[in-house]
């Protein structure tokens, strides 16, 4: 029987005979785009893959939140990059100022205020009594000036020049104390402190405002070795004493801030406590 060319073929020619047909080859068969250009499958992802621009795609917390959102930005843990939020009421501040002590910054009270002063009287009076008494009874006018008699020369120049030494010390000893520790000895057995206006500790002008009736005796114990007159000046600056530590504690006691008329003159210093 005769056969025409179309119709000779072998097995091995199957691949080549229809190379698009629907048994297909490797190329241009159904495996390589088998999906035409612009049927609803083209493109599309496999089954069980997310969806591309999903807002899972590639990780569950990447752009969780919609934008426009108020948590929109917010951190959702990825890399820990950002800090965490500030605690409540924000963050406290590293204290000023110049030796700066712990306490709870009540104001002072005029108790333990006027316990300090009656302590710090004590430390500087006694020590100096007992250098005068030393030195008199090495020049040997002891006596003489304990009794407050003038048995010669020697007795004024003794007493002149212990008046100068301790008029000097007792203002030094409250200013030096406040401007660089913040406290005398008394208030620090107390656990009070003096605060400057500005926050630290006093300088050495609001220390000595504060502290004018201080400077006020010290001048009235210079004064006081004058002869006669002296004696006289000494004794009305005694008085003028009294009557500024009266206000000074009227105003304390009177002041919800517990400032008094001297803490107002020296521009606004405060006692507190330390505790």
């Amino acid at each position: 029987m005769t056969t025409g060319p179309g119709d000779q073929r072998s097995d091995g020619d199957e691949e080549t005979r229809d190379p698009g047909g629907a048994g297909g080859g490797q190329y241009g068969g159904g495996q390589y785009g088998a999906a035409p250009y612009g049927s609803p499958e083209y493109g599309a992802p496999g089954q069980g893959a997310p969806d591309y621009g999903a807002p899972g795609y590639g990780s569950s917390d990447y752009g969780s939140q919609p934008y426009g959102s108020p948590d929109y930005g917010a951190p959702s843990g990825y890399g820990n990059a950002y800090p965490p939020p500030p605690p409540a009421g924000g963050y406290q501040g590293y204290p000023t100022g110049a030796n700066q002590m712990s306490g709870g910054g009540a104001p002072g009270g005029l108790a333990p205020r006027f316990g300090a002063r009656i302590i710090d009287s004590l430390i500087i009076g006694i020590p100096m009594l007992i250098v005068q008494m030393i030195v008199g009874a090495a020049f040997g006018v002891g006596q003489a000036l304990l009794d407050n008699t003038s048995p010669g020369i020697g007795y004024w120049v003794v007493s002149s020049i212990i008046a100068i030494v301790f008029a000097f010390a007792w203002t030094a000893y409250f200013v030096w104390f406040e401007t660089t520790k913040g406290q005398t000895l008394g208030k620090q057995l107390l656990h009070l402190r003096v605060v400057g206006a500005s926050g630290g500790n006093p300088t050495t002008q609001e220390s000595l405002r504060r502290n004018g009736y201080v400077v006020l005796g010290s001048i009235g114990m210079i004064i006081g070795i004058i002869p006669f007159v002296g004696a006289i000046i000494s004794w009305i600056i005694d008085i003028a004493m009294l009557v500024i530590v009266i206000v000074i504690a009227v105003t304390i006691n009177g002041s919800p801030t517990k400032q008094g008329k001297h803490d107002e003159m020296a521009g606004g210093t405060r006692v507190v406590t330390t505790q």
